[in-house]
């Protein structure tokens, strides 16, 4: 396996494991920051269980909105991670039924990947 796939291996699964990492701290700070600042408009507008019980629903939603789209993105990544690992499969077997055509030219080119798609759609 070369160096650089070995790489973006690595740098996929940071990716995914710092964004699921998130999900904790989202639901943390945000009602953290929403009671700060609902502390603070209690302060300014001298209006005590308001501010803070209002800063805390948006803070809560807010953490739930965070995950809702963290969570959206680690689907997306792995639904584009199967889609290559189908790919992959579907260039070995070609590679397979086809061994004349890799030895005339080379690697899988673009041209034979457009021609693959056509003969599975």
């Amino acid at each position: 396996m070369k160096k650089n796939t070995i790489r973006k291996k690595a740098d996929r699964t940071v990716s995914r494991y710092s964004t699921a990492s998130m999900i904790g701290l989202h639901l943390v700070s945000a009602p953290i920051v929403g009671v700060g600042l609902g502390w603070l408009a209690d302060n300014f507008f001298n209006s005590t269980p308001y501010g803070i019980s209002i800063g805390l629903i948006l803070g809560f939603v807010s953490g739930f909105l965070n995950v809702k789209a963290d969570t959206k993105k680690l689907k997306h990544e792995a639904e584009k991670h199967e889609q290559q690992k189908v790919e992959q499969e579907i260039e070995r077997i070609y590679r397979e039924q086809n061994p004349h055509e890799f030895i005339e030219y080379g690697l899988f080119g673009d041209e034979k990947k457009k021609d693959l798609s056509k003969t599975n759609e």
